[in-house]
């Protein structure tokens, strides 16, 4: 066994042996870290513009809820959870109508903190050599409602509709989750760089055309043929600076991959098993992909940048 999957081991045993207090106690000291970004996103006018119970207190909850293995995957399960058994460390927490409308104010501050704290981790823990960085990215259904029932789904319409979701074969209401993240030199799971989200029923390629590719000049990306266009291939490395790897598929006509496109689907498939492990830890983590419990469009977004902000505090602290 190579030293760094031994490394791993040993941060995973020690995680579990930690005690929750010392986990809640890093999450509060992480968050109060990027206050700041609360006191820009949800700066209040008010004369309550100083409440007892303070954003950073709802954001700690909420992140260490989520992510310590209690399986609490809604506001109201994580309320009466809190209000059970964190109340002598959070003793102005309010009721649960009150905790509800503060987080789903919060989807804002929740979707920063999550690109500041990986920022910040990426810039510290990664070496990259010769300005180049490495990405692998995918996406990943976030499902409001699925099957018969997708056809009369009206939650978030503005942002959300009825799409196809290939790898689970199922037609749902709901948006696709799309992530970038870094590649880990250890055995690590990779750190998201750019999460951006898109209603089901657009296709990935014109996602990541247009809200990602601007945003990882100089990189290669290693990439689901959903994202790939190779007509356009030389044209992004030369504008961007991005070299693109995809999953070889069959042209019209061609009845088996050759030789160097199955060694290159091989080589592209094991340094994307990383994000694929990275989609399985954060729904495991949090049920991100479960959001038929949301009833407006703001409940859907704090449930997804909110799983997501807890995520990356989560990979942060403990170094996964």
């Amino acid at each position: 066994m190579s030293q760094k999957y031994i490394n791993l081991i040993i941060r995973t045993i020690k995680l579990i042996s930690m005690d929750w207090e010392t986990k809640l106690i890093k999450t509060y000291f992480l968050v109060s870290k990027y206050a700041w970004i609360f006191d820009v996103f949800n700066e209040r006018f008010s004369n309550n513009n100083t409440p007892k119970f303070t954003d950073v207190e709802a954001a700690t909850i909420y992140f260490f809820c989520t992510t310590d293995n209690f399986k609490l995957d809604t506001k109201k399960s994580i309320h009466e959870y809190a209000n059970r058994h964190l109340k002598s460390w959070f003793p102005d927490l309010p009721k649960y109508e009150a905790f509800s409308y503060r987080i789903n104010q919060l989807n804002d501050s929740f979707r920063y903190l999550a690109i500041s704290v990986n920022d910040d981790y990426i810039s510290k823990h990664t070496d990259f050599q010769h300005n180049i960085i490495e990405y692998t990215g995918d996406s990943m259904p976030i499902v409001m409602a699925k099957g018969s029932r997708s056809l009369s789904a009206k939650v978030a319409t503005e942002i959300a509709n009825r799409g196809y979701c290939a790898t689970k074969k199922m037609w749902y209401h709901g948006l696709k989750l799309h992530s970038l993240n870094v590649v880990a030199s250890e055995a690590k799971l990779p750190h998201p760089k750019i999460s951006t989200l898109s209603s089901a029923s657009e296709h990935d390629y014109e996602v990541f055309k247009n809200n990602i590719l601007p945003l990882v000049k100089n990189s290669k990306c290693y990439l689901d043929s959903a994202y790939f266009d190779e007509a356009h291939k030389e044209y992004y490395k030369e504008k961007y600076g991005v070299t693109i790897h995809a999953i070889a598929k069959r042209k019209r006509g061609q009845k088996v991959l050759f030789a160097d496109q199955n060694y290159q689907n091989t080589m592209i498939s094991s340094l994307r098993q990383p994000i694929e492990a990275f989609f399985n830890w954060l729904i495991e983590k949090t049920n991100i992909q479960n959001a038929s419990k949301t009833r407006a469009t703001k409940g859907v977004l704090s449930h997804i940048y909110g799983k997501i902000a807890a995520a990356s505090v989560f990979l942060a602290l403990f170094n996964f």
